[in-house]
């Protein structure tokens, strides 16, 4: 009641009230608010009348007090006891208590209370919220929004409290709100707020996080490895913050700031291992995470070594043990070339001829040229564990080669063509020369004849053949035209 008395404005009221001692705030009602009726709705901005009933004599004086700046300037000492009051056209809309008081010498009465509903009589342009999304810091934790109209004239109303305001959750086992606009987190998990105005509406996502949330939340070991966990707790501020680690089955260990150690071995391929964090302060709250325990894995590569020429391939068969199973899925293979660049190694997938089961593979291909020898390094490295590799030595030699120019030539019967033959990468550059079928001639340096008649186009090979390496040759192919084509082309 203190509180209300410095909101009048009366200054001949303040100065008798503030002498009087606080036991005097305390009487039975005998002043009455007869106007407007309890609920009435004022429009913002515009003026109202109150007015209040008392008896004849009975108070020295009477004013009216409430919420949000409805006060009267003056109080009356003389009936009729009405008050013209105003509200403010950019104030919060919503419920506003009103109060009738009678001031006489050492005692104050106030009436029972009524309510004024102060509302605008026009819909806003916009609807805001001052919160695009709310993320709670624990179960229990409240907010209020702030829900904001944006109105023509420029004002801001705040309508949080108005009446004309509908606020609803579609999860409330997360978060509720109630008719003010205050959310109230309820349960971990994720909810939306729909706050409606008139004819708008605004949505706002609620997050609410779990009492105890573990990280990581899975992890894959090796036998001997370690992994360490770390426990977030989200509750009510001023409850302890510890936890209590366990595992189960009871496989390998874990210390009390949740360093989990993985056995030194494992009875199968894999097993699993549940690591929990349990709060001191409550025990009925905990997370959780799962442990998956893996057995070594080790990698051999088929073949060892192997001696390649230009632009040759080789097959590589990696054999992976523990690299891969149901839970991991097929084992993976990650490749890589020393010195790197010096050909390519690809991805070739195969089935296991026992199990049937997709396995790893891969094939490596010479680069084009090869100049001088040199020796690569191929590498198959476990993708579930990249301290298990196994490699392979490739020795790379040149190889001769042999090319004819041209490559191909048009000749008419009796026309002749030189072709030349080239040899790579051998001491010796001598070719023999040869074409098939025979027709025609080709001499020792290369210098093919066609013959002089054929009755039908005809094509013939030209092949020149290294001395040095007998397996390595070159062609050129000849298309022989018969004479009416001669004739026919020399017309045109």
């Amino acid at each position: 009641m203190r509180r209300n008395l410095n909101t009048i404005r009366g200054t001949a009221i303040l100065a008798i009230v503030l002498s009087w001692p606080v036991s005097a705030l305390a009487q039975v009602a005998t002043v009455k608010i007869i106007a407007p009726a309890d609920g009435t709705v004022i429009h913002s901005g515009q003026p109202f009348t109150v007015e209040v009933e008392a008896p004849t004599g009975a108070f020295r004086f009477i004013g009216v007090v409430g919420m949000g700046g409805l006060n009267s300037d003056q109080p009356l000492s003389a009936p009729p006891y009405r008050f013209a009051l105003q509200t403010e056209a950019d104030g919060a809309s919503g419920k506003r208590e009103l109060k009738a008081i009678g001031v006489r010498l050492g005692e104050i009465v106030y009436s029972a209370p009524i309510t004024v509903d102060v509302e605008r009589s026009d819909s806003p342009q916009q609807l805001l919220s001052e919160e695009s999304g709310l993320i709670f810091g624990f179960v229990g934790d409240i907010t209020a929004l702030g829900i904001t109209g944006v109105f023509s004239d420029g004002s801001r109303v705040d309508l949080n409290r108005s009446t004309l305001t509908a606020y609803s959750s579609d999860t409330p086992a997360v978060a509720t709100v109630d008719s003010n606009g205050l959310v109230t987190a309820v349960g971990p998990g994720f909810a939306n707020l729909t706050v409606t105005y008139l004819n708008w509406s605004i949505h706002i996502p609620i997050g609410v996080p779990q009492p105890i949330t573990i990280s990581p939340t899975v992890a894959s070991l090796f036998t001997g490895q370690t992994m360490e966990f770390s426990a977030e707790l989200s509750m009510t501020p001023g409850i302890g913050t510890s936890v209590t680690w366990s595992i189960n089955p009871q496989l390998g260990s874990i210390d009390n700031t949740g360093l989990y150690t993985a056995p030194s071995s494992v009875v199968a391929s894999w097993q699993g291992v549940t690591v929990t964090a349990t709060s001191v302060a409550n025990p009925t709250i905990s997370a959780s995470a799962k442990v998956w325990l893996f057995a070594p894995v080790s990698v051999a590569l088929s073949p060892s070594t192997a001696t390649l020429t230009a632009g040759q391939a080789l097959t590589l068969t990696p054999t992976v043990v523990n690299g891969g199973d149901a839970v991991k899925g097929p084992a993976v293979i990650n490749w890589s070339i020393s010195p790197s660049g010096v050909g390519t190694v690809q991805n070739s997938p195969r089935v296991n001829p026992n199990t049937f089961l997709p396995a790893p593979g891969g094939i490596y291909y010479a680069p084009g040229v090869i100049t001088s020898p040199q020796t690569v390094t191929i590498t198959a490295t476990s993708g579930y564990d990249n301290t298990k590799a196994a490699s392979a030595r490739v020795t790379l030699v040149p190889s001769v080669a042999v090319s004819i120019s041209p490559p191909s030539s048009t000749l008419y019967v009796s026309r002749s063509q030189q072709f030349a033959a080239m040899v790579n990468f051998s001491p010796n550059a001598t070719v023999t020369w040869s074409i098939s079928p025979s027709v025609g001639t080709i001499d020792a340096t290369g210098l093919y004849t066609a013959p002089e008649t054929i009755f039908y186009q005809q094509s013939v090979t030209v092949t020149a053949t290294s001395v040095a390496r007998p397996t390595k040759s070159g062609s050129a192919l000849v298309s022989i035209l018969p004479p009416s084509k001669n004739r026919q082309e020399e017309q045109r």
